[in-house]
């Protein structure tokens, strides 16, 4: 979506615009598969037998070999059963090598996606020993999978995938909570909500909440959050229990925050006078007559010479007037 913001896509673009290899449901090859298709998960591509893929330690194939490989008709990986019967745009259904094959389209119009992620999200947000691979973390922070084999606690080991965005992504909660307090605040930019994209919304016992949830073999994970309450939740498990497992905790939670959180000194919400997004690179001017502030997307005062890529706020005279995005 941050692509999006500047300018370097449609939503309803045909993804082979963008890539190398050629995305095409073989029971449709007239209909386009689209940004907005991948990230609704309407894109007729389904996930087949993934899990013979799984590896301990961190995949050896490339992220763009295993998805062109999966997609393209004669490619290593491919099956028929990696493509719906449906039109693409017609049907919902989850899928991770959708959300692999955005990772690619990440890479085709900009840089490796690890790189784009600790420059643009990662750093930004100090977000610090958050990795894709284990191989950039140390062993001794990460948590270790379990299975009940029904007597006792085996470890499952810690797994790579190749279609990797769409998974293993290894962070603390602290780092987590600062990736949502971001999402929070500024899920909707210029009067467009963007980030319902790939998230869920659910109802239950009287709250709507916006949230995704995780799973591997030995993890199940569930983070999200409730608008109307200003609450949120990341829910980080070793085990293998199911949604009635991880929803009890993350609603005892919000409970708890409900009835005894207090009000911290954030930032205040950021509405944006100008209708769209200023995209500059190399150092920024600010009149020099003027107050002037800058805000980074999580609230805290930046200074302008030490602003790296990423997205920013410009308050002058105490109004947020300009969203600008520095891109190197």
């Amino acid at each position: 979506m941050q692509l999006w913001e500047r300018g370097e896509f449609g939503l309803d673009d045909d993804v082979n615009d963008y890539l190398s290899f050629n995305v095409r449901n073989p029971s449709h090859p007239d209909s386009a598969i689209t940004f907005r298709m991948l990230m609704t998960h309407t894109s007729s591509i389904q996930d087949y037998s993934l899990g013979q893929y799984l590896v301990h330690g961190d995949s050896p194939i490339a992220l763009g070999e295993f998805v062109g490989g999966y997609l393209v008709p004669g490619g290593t990986y491919y099956n028929p059963n990696n493509y719906s019967s449906a039109v693409p745009g017609t049907e919902y259904d989850y899928c991770n090598v959708a959300v692999a094959l955005l990772g690619c389209l990440v890479e085709a119009m900009e840089d490796s996606f690890p790189i784009h992620c600790q420059d643009s999200i990662f750093q930004p947000l100090d977000m610090d020993a958050t990795s894709w691979f284990i191989a950039n973390l140390n062993l001794n922070n990460v948590a270790m999978g379990y299975h009940w084999n029904g007597s006792h606690y085996d470890s499952t080991g810690l797994w790579g995938m190749p279609y990797y965005p769409a998974a293993t992504l290894r962070a603390t909660t602290s780092s987590l909570a600062q990736h949502l307090a971001a999402i929070t605040q500024y899920g909707i930019v210029d009067s467009t909500r963007i980030l319902d994209l790939t998230w869920h919304f659910y109802y239950d016992q009287g709250r709507w909440i916006w949230f995704h949830s995780g799973e591997i073999a030995g993890f199940r994970t569930f983070y999200g959050f409730c608008p109307a309450e200003s609450s949120a939740f990341i829910v980080l498990t070793n085990g293998e229990a199911d949604y009635t497992g991880t929803i009890p905790i993350a609603w005892a939670l919000m409970d708890y925050a409900q009835e005894y959180g207090i009000d911290e000194n954030l930032a205040r919400p950021i509405k944006v006078e100008n209708s769209g997004p200023t995209i500059f690179s190399g150092p920024l001017q600010l009149p020099k007559d003027k107050q002037c502030k800058v805000f980074d997307i999580t609230g805290r005062v930046v200074q302008p010479n030490k602003m790296t890529r990423g997205i920013y706020f410009i308050e002058i005279d105490d109004r947020i007037v300009q969203k600008v995005i520095k891109v190197r």
